[in-house]
């Protein structure tokens, strides 16, 4: 699924674009499911707690 744009959740109403997963914080992710059909999706995630390192 083609990710648009992450963004960080300053608060209730207001985000902000970011190139960085934080721990500590909420991020949204808006995604493009069919590649260029304009039809966005995003999801809010819950709090960062820890990013782990995946098998390459």
């Amino acid at each position: 699924m083609p990710l648009v744009r992450v963004e960080i959740l300053i608060d209730e109403f207001t985000t902000r674009e970011t190139r960085r997963i934080t721990v500590g914080r909420r991020h949204l992710y808006v995604t493009d499911p069919m590649g260029g059909m304009a039809d966005f999706r995003w999801w809010l995630q819950r709090v960062t707690e820890r990013i782990q390192r995946t098998a390459p």
